[in-house]
């Protein structure tokens, strides 16, 4: 449920700030080999059971009918609601409009502990209005029930393949 909300509060989140091109909404695609076509359905039927009535942001199809240069792929399926952000442009522009409101910005600093608006630098402690918490899994020694989240991504130049969604 937490995804369906982020489609709709993201787009207003980015207007805000000025960096609505940094969202679409043109779906995803699921691709599967001719060999693989069983996992590919039983990949469906586990999101089917998942979204329930939702279910009808999925289809089976072949991918060509969206992304023409994946005409060798005849089975696909299209997750037509799902939203991209490019997280690399927004994050540059959320540092960028940091700074011009005044904020510090600290790359790979070493930081001991992070309490409500103050941080413990190489042992000295330093006041703040705001905090955030940057460390990641470093702040696994504070936060014991800290868990990583996986996510991984993987860009490919190849301009003779023209794709217009994640695939």
């Amino acid at each position: 449920e937490f995804g369906r909300r982020s489609l709709t509060l993201w787009p207003q989140w980015l207007a805000w700030w000025g960096f609505e091109h940094c969202f679409r909404q043109r779906g995803s695609l699921v691709l599967a080999h001719g060999a693989d076509r069983v996992e590919l359905e039983r990949f469906s039927g586990q999101l089917r059971r998942r979204l329930g009535q939702r279910a009808d942001c999925l289809r089976t199809c072949a991918a060509a009918e969206l992304e023409p240069d994946l005409a060798g792929f005849e089975h696909a399926l299209f997750l037509r609601e799902e939203g991209q952000i490019d997280t690399h442009a927004v994050m540059a522009h959320l540092l960028e409009y940091f700074i011009d409101s005044g904020g510090q910005w600290r790359p790979a600093t070493a930081v001991d502990e992070v309490e409500a608006r103050q941080l413990s630098i190489a042992g000295a402690r330093e006041d703040f209005d705001w905090v955030f918490d940057c460390r990641g899994l470093g702040a696994r020694q504070s936060i014991p029930q800290l868990r990583g989240v996986r996510g991984e991504l993987l860009w490919l130049c190849a301009p003779e393949v023209d794709i217009s969604r994640p695939v």
